[in-house]
């Protein structure tokens, strides 16, 4: 059946696409919401990876509904990781934005609480990588 499906969205069936998201978006979004707690941005990035989905399916080689469901959980939080991390550089260019310069060009780190420099040191580390900090 899901090859079918595939095959008949190959062909760019949209009858086949309904269907396909159909059975596969509660799925997905659970996947989704692991990453992104927010349910517009979750949307947002769920349709993000459908339209991946559905661009790559035709370059990708079907060999079991279990290796297409793992690769479309993979897709899934690759692109919830990307949106993480733009999210996280947004935030922290907005908040270095902020901040005024002195003459000399040094920031004007009083004006930086500790808990906001912490704050801002622990945005910049990679996912899951400890910071460690002098107090």
């Amino acid at each position: 059946m899901v090859k079918e499906l595939v095959e008949r969205i190959r062909q760019k069936d949209q009858r086949a696409m309904s269907q396909f998201y159909q059975q596969y978006v509660g799925e997905l979004s659970s996947v989704c919401y692991r990453y992104v707690p927010s349910e517009e941005n979750a949307k947002d990035v769920l349709q993000n990876s459908f339209v991946k989905i559905f661009t790559s399916l035709p370059t990708i080689e079907y060999r079991s509904d279990e290796a297409l469901r793992g690769w479309m959980r993979r897709v899934v939080a690759s692109e919830a990781l990307l949106f993480l991390r733009r999210q996280k550089k947004l935030h922290f260019e907005s908040v270095m934005a902020q901040m005024t310069l002195l003459d000399d060009d040094e920031p004007q780190s009083e004006q930086i609480s500790p808990d906001m420099l912490h704050q801002l040191i622990s945005e910049l580390q990679v996912l899951d990588t400890p910071v460690l900090l002098a107090e």
